[in-house]
């Protein structure tokens, strides 16, 4: 995820081979309230939502 850049839901679905909708969209909401990630919702038709590491979360994944 940290070369990747942003990432839509389906993007990381299809990164984790196997996890549910439910399981990915808890985790993904853990990993915001912990700060590690950031959500930008754009108003489009069809919506769309990116997920992208913070400052804190690039640097998790390098310790």
């Amino acid at each position: 995820m940290v070369e990747a850049g942003p990432l839509r839901y389906t993007d990381l679905q299809r990164q984790v081979p196997g996890i549910s909708q439910r399981m990915l969209t808890l985790t993904l909401h853990q990993l915001r309230e912990d700060g590690l990630i950031t959500r930008t919702a754009y108003a489009e038709v069809p919506p769309r939502v990116e997920y992208a590491l913070t400052p804190l979360g690039v640097g998790s994944t390098r310790s």
